[in-house]
């Protein structure tokens, strides 16, 4: 696990532990949406086109969105993220007492909250990922960001997102969780968030809602 590995050609494990979680059709099952204090509905980032062009400028609305608030309003010529990958802002030693799966490079731990920024571009990225499985629909140009998110149960703007997964984080959100997957450098410094999985428990239910793999770690066996 604490290996230095800088080959990410070679950065696998043997059997898959986690998986963008994916769905071909338009049906998406009733997903819990995780709790925020504020009521205010999200503002709708609404595509009126329709057709071709339609799809453009969805796909246009759902970079923009997608890459984060600082570029909300900057076109794009495609529906692929651009997103730089992010590194943490200080090196960190992976707690052992955190960790709840380990394989290679690779562990499945607690959160931080200075992972919440990190936790929120890989929400962004998983809405991205449905609304592309589906881009060859008749219907896809004529949806938002903000239907999309409705859709796998992700909150439309930055500040009520951050503060519900922060909540989630710290433990305030009874019945919620959230683990991350880490990559992990030698001397076991935690190098980047690669991937999440957030749960839902209802009692003896438990609703796996979300599995996201950052795309660049994606066929790594994650």
């Amino acid at each position: 696990l604490f290996a230095d590995d800088d080959d990410d050609e070679k950065d696998t494990v043997g059997q898959p532990l986690a998986s963008t979680n994916e769905s071909g059709s338009a049906e998406f099952p009733g997903k819990r949406r995780r709790l925020c204090s504020k009521t205010a509905p999200p503002t709708k980032i609404t595509s009126k086109a329709s057709g071709e062009h339609g799809s453009r400028s969805l796909s246009e609305a759902m970079v923009a969105w997608a890459a984060g608030p600082e570029a909300r309003h900057r076109p794009a010529s495609s529906a692929t993220i651009p997103l730089a990958p992010s590194e943490q802002a200080q090196p960190r030693l992976l707690n052992k007492a955190h960790v709840l799966a380990r394989a290679g490079a690779y562990a499945v731990c607690f959160p931080l909250d200075e992972d919440v920024e990190r936790l929120r571009e890989l929400e962004r990225e998983y809405v991205v990922d449905h609304a592309n499985l589906l881009e060859a629909e008749p219907w896809y140009g004529k949806q938002s960001p903000s239907d999309w998110c409705g859709l796998v149960n992700v909150i439309l703007e930055e500040d009520d997102s951050h503060q519900a997964i922060r909540s989630i984080v710290h433990g305030r959100t009874p019945g919620h969780s959230t683990l991350a997957c880490v990559r992990v450098r030698g001397g076991g410094v935690v190098s980047k968030v690669v991937g999440y999985v957030h749960i839902h428990r209802d009692g003896n239910d438990l609703d796996v809602s979300h599995l996201k793999v950052d795309r660049a770690y994606q066929g790594k066996g994650l």
